[in-house]
């Protein structure tokens, strides 16, 4: 515990609210970090951040956090949690968000309210589960499942007494 009253388990020098150390040294690769929203940018309600490579001068330059969102800057939490990560010489991005909803948005911090999955990318696609159809034919039926056959080569989904495939015309 130090004078400011962070709390170190691993470590005589804690840098957040709670460090908890799984070496003791310049290289934070394995620790974590729960910063309080004291130190938090007006919006942040608290992040439980992943220690990466350090710097050396005060700054973690690889690393990840799950982040919980306020609604504005006062205590009126929105119930958002972030999924974030950062390489060096980049920001802190937002991969992936679950809203107060249970929405989810990939690729965005504000996934459509009529989308339960909200999927946004101008450079990457979505890759459905890859099977034979031996594979495929060997699940329940399920209305809506959707996988890529292999063996056809073809996008199929399930009627919910069935498989289709889906064609060109």
């Amino acid at each position: 515990l130090d004078s400011s009253g962070n709390v170190g388990i691993g470590t005589t020098n804690p840098l957040d609210a709670l460090h908890i150390a799984s070496v003791v040294s310049t290289d934070y690769r394995g620790n974590v970090f729960l910063q309080d929203t004291t130190s938090m940018a007006a919006g942040v309600g608290g992040q439980l951040t992943f220690g990466g490579n350090y710097t050396g001068s005060g700054q973690i330059t690889e690393w990840s956090a799950i982040q919980g969102t306020k609604s504005n800057s006062s205590d009126d939490y929105s119930g958002q949690i972030e999924f974030k990560t950062r390489k060096q010489g980049y920001a802190l991005q937002t991969k992936m968000t679950l809203d107060a909803d249970g929405n989810v948005g990939i690729g965005t911090s504000s996934p459509s309210t009529d989308s339960i999955l909200d999927v946004q990318s101008t450079t990457k696609g979505v890759r459905f589960p890859n099977m034979t159809t031996t594979q495929k034919n060997a699940m329940g039926d399920v209305a809506g499942n959707m996988v890529f056959d292999t063996t056809l080569g073809k996008m199929c989904f399930n009627t919910g007494s069935g498989w289709e495939t889906i064609t060109s015309s």
